[in-house]
């Protein structure tokens, strides 16, 4: 590429050359003359040295206005250069602020934010400085004026808008925040962010506008912002949602068409499995209730669904009847140590304690190095209720202590804890916010704190 350039301007050199040699040998074949009368004088000179003069006036006319442009461009330049020192200053300060950020140096980040502002008031990165130092110290009002201040900004709008919308979430926005307005802001600079999905989802159903909602869902999943089993989700929760608010009012034939939506939508989804065997049982039908939690185990065997599907023959089955029934499960989802843990709580309540040690033995094998604390503390109650052997329950207790600890309905925006899942956090108030996941190791049984249960379980719906 370079070597092409090279010939070119070459070229453009020979072609430019040979046109001044052209003009000049016109001239010298054609000298004619020039008369110029000024002030009583005449000159008469020939068209070579005319052309040469005019010229040399038009070349020294360019030098005079460039230096003239020259000296009144100084002080502009004056200017830009100490702007230049300045935003070098003030980015080479928003290096340590950054710093202290990290470090949790509070102080030391507001230093720098302040410093950045004096050098550079302009330096959209130094506002980020600044709110960041500000939530750092707990200023909730320094920040929120540091996000506005970076919504002005092209560079920084986005990251200005989440962050409002971060303060609103927690109640520490300025008063006469909308942050539905700020979420469509947001989602207009960027449709393409799942974050900006889920918060303008989130808005538009506290609002009541589930329509818009959906279509929320639907334009995310086109823009690639969530994917389709995401969408598929979070529509599940918003029926079943509706499946629970028909529920509690009575209206018991839509909010079983509700559920059956939600199950529809996203059949891997217990919860929306639960609820319909639930609202199935309360309308007479085990056996569709047994299809649909037979149908969710083959997709994922939650333990939630296997409480439903142990309590669909109600307080009064026979403890073995039940443990028969419940062996139907190995074959639709022989890999699940879910499986094999409800099994042995079955065996365990029929007195069939070798059966439910060989079905934990199953648990534990099929979970690995992996096995939850749930799991130990099992196996101490069956040494307990089998044979009283009170040392063997305290070495099953203390592998307990150190395992992992039992998964849980746990909102993933501020990790509260719920026994059971319902549509919206109870803590933070976030849509479909809870994710089945162990909430970290725990030395004892973890102390949840449970939302009011908004429907029955199925055995107590018999």
């Amino acid at each position: 590429m370079r070597t092409v350039r090279r010939l070119f301007r070459l070229a453009v050199f020979i072609a430019i050359l040979a046109a001044l040699l052209f003009v000049a040998g016109w001239f010298g074949a054609n000298p004619g003359s020039v008369s110029m009368v000024w002030r009583g004088y005449r000159y008469d000179l020939s068209v070579a040295t005319g052309a040469m003069l005019a010229t040399a006036l038009v070349l020294a006319v360019a030098l005079v206005t460039w230096i003239l442009l020259w000296v009144f461009g100084v002080p502009g330049r004056v200017r830009a250069w100490r702007a230049g020192r300045g935003r070098d200053k003030a980015l080479a300060t928003l290096s340590h602020g950054l710093t202290a950020v990290a470090a949790g140096d509070h102080q030391g980040a507001r230093a720098a934010a302040k410093r950045i502002a004096s050098l550079d008031p302009e330096l959209p990165l130094g506002l980020l400085l600044r709110a960041q130092a500000a939530q750092l110290a707990h200023d909730r009002i320094d920040a929120a004026q540091a996000f506005a201040a970076m919504m002005k900004h092209p560079e920084t709008e986005f990251l200005g808008l989440r962050g409002m919308l971060l303060l609103a979430s927690r109640g520490e926005a300025p008063p006469g925040t909308d942050p539905l307005l700020l979420a469509e802001r947001a989602n207009a600079l960027k449709p393409d962010s799942g974050w900006v999905a889920d918060t303008l989802f989130d808005l538009k159903v506290r609002s009541g506008a589930t329509d818009e909602a959906e279509q929320i869902l639907r334009r995310a999943v086109r823009k690639h912002a969530l994917t389709a089993g995401d969408a598929a989700r979070k529509r599940s929760a918003l029926w079943l949602a509706k499946a629970d608010e028909m529920a509690a009012t009575g209206l018991d034939d839509d909010a079983l068409r509700y559920a059956r939506r939600a199950n529809e939508l996203a059949p891997e989804f217990a919860p929306a499995a639960a609820r319909l065997a639930a609202l199935e049982l309360r309308d007479g039908s085990e056996r569709r209730a047994r299809t649909a939690l037979e149908r969710a185990i083959g997709h994922h065997a939650h333990p939630e669904l296997i409480a439903a599907y142990a309590g669909l023959g109600g307080s009064g089955e026979e403890p073995l009847k039940r443990v028969t029934r419940m062996e139907k499960l190995v074959k639709i989802a022989p890999r699940s140590p879910e499986v094999q843990i409800g099994l042995a709580d079955a065996a365990m309540s029929a007195g069939l304690w070798g059966v439910a040690r060989d079905h934990m033995h199953a648990a534990r094998d099929l979970y690995g190095e992996n096995a939850p604390a749930g799991l130990y503390r099992r196996f101490a109650s069956l040494e307990v209720s089998e044979h009283g052997n009170h040392e063997t329950e305290l070495q099953w207790l203390r592998q307990a202590a150190s395992a992992r600890a039992d998964e849980a309905w746990t909102c993933r925006a501020c990790g509260h804890v719920a026994r059971q899942w319902t549509e919206r956090c109870g803590n933070c108030g976030t849509f479909d916010g809870f994710e089945w996941r162990s909430p970290g190791r725990v030395t004892t049984p973890p102390v949840e704190t449970a939302p009011e249960a908004p429907m029955e379980s199925a055995a107590a719906l018999r």
